[in-house]
């Protein structure tokens, strides 16, 4: 081999490096990718105070209307009909201010949520799409519409920027465990970094009370920390009172027999055919958009990726996914009022205590678990 061959060899294997380099560039960058139809330009300072306003002044009219109704069901149905009209009115004018606040304010929840993914990093690759926080900041931006007071001296700005970070955060937090964790659980955790924070940059922290109270957050700091961090112990750990035996032997020393397996296959099914049973309360395209997210016989699918397909919005698809979970707990709550029969009745118990994130987490594990038995 000649010294040009070598040398053709080495730049062809820099550049393949190269290329390798931006493809993953690319990947990080995508992934952050929010679409520009999604966001809206914003609004004036005068049209924002005005805007939030009217919001506020219609949600007053609007309390005060239904109570009237009620208060005057006695009375002639011209003064009723005429409240009504009236009311529905009101409830269009507040609807239509409301949607113009948040499509001026995306631009606020894509900051928020590209900040979050960048400081997620790795540790959320494969599990958080900045698509989906940027749904759920969304929906902290629609609680914050409805429960600003302009009255108050502040920008709406300031206090959205709250309720967005907040709705982000805790999705986050029920998504980057496997096992899942309370979300009081990690506001604790929270808490005690920041106190035992101030209380280390404090002059007083060398104090006997500071000391003792530093000494009892970061002891109750460490045991939140095992409940958020559980520890993982490697399959190369020594096992047993003289160190005889490794993980990895015990592992493969325990493999299930065809009975167990067998077993663990008609509780699958049981689950499975419960689950079946609560879908029957959804529509056609409700039923097609949680198969899509649960990924029966596959792997799930995203928002971004189910939009598409079905030629809707990434919004639209979030709302059609919420409803659905709202029927599933429903039907669950009237089978078991009804104390009707289903293949395994502890699992509707499961289904009305869980938030929809946790149950399609399951769901997926519970299809997944089935294509692997259908392997063994």
């Amino acid at each position: 081999m000649n010294e040009s061959s070598i040398f053709i060899e080495t730049e062809e294997s820099e550049k393949v490096n190269l290329e390798n380099h931006e493809l993953v560039r690319i990947e990080e960058r995508n992934s952050r990718y929010i679409p520009d139809s999604l966001i809206f330009d914003p609004l004036s300072v005068e049209e924002e105070e005005r805007i939030t306003l009217a919001i506020y002044n219609l949600k007053t009219q609007i309390k005060d209307l239904k109570k009237k109704i009620r208060r005057s069901v006695d009375q002639e149905d011209a003064a009723v009909a005429a409240m009504k009209d009236d009311l529905a009115f009101f409830k269009k004018e507040y609807q239509d201010l409301r949607e113009a606040m948040i499509l001026a304010n995306t631009r606020l929840v894509r900051f928020v949520a590209i900040s979050f993914s960048i400081r997620l990093g790795w540790a959320s690759r494969g599990r958080i799409d900045t698509i989906d926080l940027f749904s759920e900041g969304i929906i902290g931006l629609r609680k914050a519409v409805d429960r600003f007071n302009p009255h108050r001296g502040f920008r709406f700005s300031t206090y959205a920027i709250h309720c967005i970070r907040q709705r982000i955060q805790r999705h986050a937090q029920s998504n980057l465990s496997i096992l899942y964790v309370p979300n009081h659980i990690h506001e604790k955790g929270i808490k005690l970094a920041r106190l035992i924070n101030e209380s280390l940059q404090s002059p007083e922290a060398k104090n006997n009370e500071s000391a003792g109270s530093l000494d009892k957050n970061i002891a109750a700091l460490a045991e939140v920390n095992k409940l958020i961090h559980p520890k993982r112990i490697s399959l190369d750990h020594q096992i047993g009172e003289d160190n005889e035996l490794l993980g990895v032997e015990i592992i493969a020393d325990s493999r299930l027999t065809p009975e167990d397996v067998a077993e663990n296959a008609d509780l699958i099914e049981k689950m499975i055919a419960t689950m079946e049973t609560l879908f029957w309360a959804l529509r056609a395209k409700e039923l097609a958009v949680v198969r899509k997210r649960i990924g029966c016989g596959g792997n799930g699918r995203t928002l971004r990726e189910i939009g598409p397909e079905m030629g809707v919005t990434y919004e639209r698809v979030r709302q059609i996914e919420e409803i659905a979970w709202g029927k599933i707990k429903a039907r669950a709550s009237r089978l078991t009022l009804e104390g009707q029969a289903v293949p395994y009745p502890e699992l509707l118990e499961i289904v009305l205590k869980q938030p929809s994130e946790n149950l399609l987490k399951f769901c997926r594990q519970l299809y997944a678990l089935r294509e692997e038995q259908k392997i063994i």
